[in-house]
């Protein structure tokens, strides 16, 4: 059975620290029977327990116990590394989306501005003329009349 590399990601990392185990096992294993015609380094400490260069078999579990502990340090640091290229990969993506919703925001904004602008001056612009217009009519007419409201109307209407 083949993993593929999306299954071990989602394999919590103990169970893939297991599974390298048992490999490393079997390895061992399959290079004892084969009496080292098959050469698998790492493995012969664990492969050959009765013929091994140690003095004591203490020495042999300590040189064991060591490539284990290495084989374990390499496994957590691969590990490691692919969970912060990982976390590398998501924060980029998330700055990524956040720099395009803050483009889309400003372009948004600009957007808006423009037409608030054109509704300021298309909508109350031409009714202020208006206004304008029709109060100097109307200062001009109470003028014509002779009205003393029309000291009120052209103070008003000349005092912008």
């Amino acid at each position: 059975m083949m993993f593929s590399h999306e299954t071990l990601q989602r394999q919590p990392a103990r169970l893939v620290l297991l599974e390298a185990l048992v490999l490393v096992g079997l390895i061992g294993w399959v290079d004892h029977v084969t009496h080292r015609e098959w050469s698998c380094f790492a493995t012969y400490c664990v492969a050959d327990w009765q013929s091994n260069p140690y003095q004591t078999h203490w020495g042999f579990a300590l040189a064991v116990a060591g490539w284990w502990f290495y084989f374990s340090a390499f496994v957590v640091a691969v590990t490691a590394l692919k969970a912060r290229r990982k976390l590398d990969r998501e924060r980029i993506e998330t700055l990524e989306r956040t720099q395009a919703l803050e483009r889309q925001i400003l372009r948004t904004s600009e957007r808006e501005q423009q037409r608030i602008g054109r509704d300021l001056h298309d909508s109350p612009g031409p009714q202020l003329a208006a206004i304008r217009y029709a109060a100097t009519f109307l200062a001009n007419e109470l003028r014509r009349l002779g009205q003393p409201e029309v000291a009120k109307a052209v103070c008003r209407n000349t005092s912008r």
